[in-house]
């Protein structure tokens, strides 16, 4: 019993379909070289613009402790007290939060492409975020720890971000 709701928690629209909605999204807006592969559990799109690697991934540890958080205070006391009930909503709840999460990455990107094939912004503007560097980290993921870490606050200039972010290239092998 949610005792809030959240938006698509309840989609039954498969991780695979969600993939393919992307991959073809990506495709139309001037990607090249799109793959999906699967690596310690977690699927990954990867894909090529202008010789440039991104990288799309969800976390669906987050969205389950979302998820478990919406659950009525009924729920988490029968869950404390009943292990088979636990583990059937634990189980549940991973294909669940893995549905819901790329199913939050495709209505991401199909507005994000929508706004590629209008012009209104490139590839490379709206997806920096994503790009991958020789790290094997996006960018989005360095400054979005940088930011969280107060290392950015407003008096940064943008030659200190650039920093952060100044091993951008190819992917390690």
């Amino acid at each position: 019993m949610p005792k809030k709701s959240l938006p698509l928690s309840d989609t039954e629209v498969s991780v695979n379909k969600s993939i393919a909605e992307i991959i073809d999204m990506l495709e139309s807006a001037g990607f090249d070289q799109i793959g999906q592969i699967r690596n310690q559990g977690k699927n990954m799109i990867l894909a090529g613009y202008k010789g440039a690697p991104f990288r799309w991934v969800i976390d669906p540890q987050k969205i389950v402790n979302s998820l478990l958080n919406s659950y009525s205070d009924i729920t988490h006391r029968r869950m404390r007290y009943d292990s088979a009930f636990h583990k059937q909503v634990t189980a549940n709840i991973q294909a669940k939060a893995e549905r819901v999460g790329w199913r939050i990455m495709a209505d991401y990107v199909k507005a994000t492409c929508i706004s590629i094939l209008y012009d209104v912004n490139t590839p490379a503007d709206v997806f920096a975020g994503f790009l991958v560097d020789k790290s094997g980290e996006t960018i989005g993921q360095k400054i979005g720890l940088a930011v969280e870490s107060g290392q950015i606050q407003k008096d940064s200039n943008l030659n200190e971000i650039l920093k952060l972010t100044a091993s951008v290239g190819e992917v390690k092998a």
